[in-house]
C-alpha cells in the first residue's frame, strides 16, 4: 500500500470509531477480556493429599488401603467437577474444555471493562467479572467439600493405638487443639 492509501484508511477508521461510538463496542468485544485457565488433575490431587496427610503436622501413616481410598476419592472429585464445568463450558461458546481420564482443562474469558455484577449458577453470590478466584471457587468448593468429608469419614472409621498411652482413637484430621476437623474451607 502506498502512503496515501494507508493514511486515507487510518483517517477513515479514526472518523468511524469516533463518530459511531465504535471504540466502546470494539473494546468490549476484543480488548476488555481476560483469559483464565483452570486445570485439575486427580493424580496431583491424590499425591498432594497423601503428602499433606503424611506431613509432621498430621502425622498419619498411610496404608495401601488408605492410598486406594484417596485415589478413588480424587477420581470421584474429578468426575464431579467434570459434570459441573462441562455444563458451564457448553453455555460459553468462547471457552475451550478438555477432559481426559485424569485431568480437566477449562479455558474461558471474562469481560473486565464493565463493572456489571454477575450471578453464577444457583448460588446467590454476586461477583464482578474480573474476580477469577470467586468463579473458580464456586465451581470447585462443593466438590472439594465432598472430597474432604468423605476422606474424613473414612479416616474416622479407622483407628490407631497411641504407643505412649495405649489409647485407641480414630485417625481423623485434627485441629491444633486435638479436636476432629469439621470443614476444609
Amino acid at each position: 500500500m502506498s502512503k496515501e492509501s494507508v493514511l486515507a484508511f487510518c483517517n477513515k477508521l479514526d472518523k468511524t470509531l469516533s463518530e459511531q461510538g465504535g471504540t466502546n463496542l470494539y473494546r468490549e468485544l476484543t480488548a476488555d477480556k481476560r483469559v483464565h485457565v483452570f486445570k485439575f488433575s486427580s493424580k496431583e490431587m491424590a499425591k498432594q493429599t497423601k503428602i499433606e496427610l503424611e506431613s509432621t503436622k498430621n502425622n498419619l501413616v498411610l496404608t495401601q488401603a488408605d492410598r486406594k481410598v484417596i485415589n478413588d476419592l480424587s477420581k470421584a472429585m474429578k468426575d464431579d467437577l467434570d459434570r459441573k464445568l462441562s455444563k458451564l463450558a457448553a453455555k460459553n461458546p468462547n471457552s475451550k474444555y478438555k477432559n481426559t481420564t485424569n485431568t480437566i482443562k477449562f479455558r474461558f474469558d471474562s469481560s473486565v471493562g464493565s463493572q456489571r455484577i454477575i450471578t453464577l449458577g444457583r448460588t446467590k453470590r454476586k461477583i464482578y467479572p474480573s474476580d477469577v478466584f470467586s468463579k473458580v471457587k464456586l465451581a470447585y468448593q462443593p466438590a472439594l467439600k465432598k472430597f474432604f468429608n468423605k476422606l474424613q469419614q473414612y479416616l474416622k472409621s479407622t483407628s490407631e493405638v497411641n504407643p505412649e498411652t495405649g489409647r485407641v482413637r480414630n485417625r481423623s484430621l485434627r485441629t491444633k487443639s486435638g479436636k476432629s476437623r469439621r470443614k476444609v474451607l
